[in-house]
């Protein structure tokens, strides 16, 4: 037999509704702000560690895919999940249990409320100041 063949890689493929049922799972032990769980570290107990750059690949696409995972399940279950910098790039993730517990994800809402009124405003002002005009042929 080719040597190639017997060292195939085993590749989880999961449905964006699998995955969410794992998320859940996994964040049945994760409830309020103290008892987080990382990002990474719910990778790690869905995919397990990268072995090899098709490991690394396919991480960076679930990864793309958690924030839609984590939004749903906010939207269409009672898992409500919060996220709460604990290092400039690294996130907790929990299942709230007091109202201090939420207050992490209440202002990250407010900053990006603050984000979208002053995009709204710029682009008032574009049509108002004829932004377009430059554009023309």
């Amino acid at each position: 037999m080719d040597q190639k063949l017997e060292h195939k890689k085993e590749i989880v493929v999961l449905s964006l509704k699998e995955l969410e049922e794992k998320i859940v799972e996994i964040l049945r032990s994760h409830i309020g702000q103290d008892n987080y769980i990382t990002k990474k570290d719910i990778f790690y107990k869905i995919f397990g560690n990268p072995k090899n750059y098709t490991d690394i690949e396919l991480w960076k696409i679930w990864f793309r895919m958690f924030p839609k995972a984590f939004n749903w399940l906010r939207r269409t279950t009672h898992c409500f999940i919060v996220n709460k910098r604990i290092e400039e790039f690294k996130f907790g993730y929990y299942i709230p249990k007091s109202r201090e517990d939420i207050v992490p994800y209440d202002t990250m809402l407010k900053t990006n409320i603050k984000k979208m009124n002053y995009m709204r405003g710029r682009a008032e002002k574009a049509v108002a100041e004829k932004w377009y005009l430059e554009f023309k042929p």
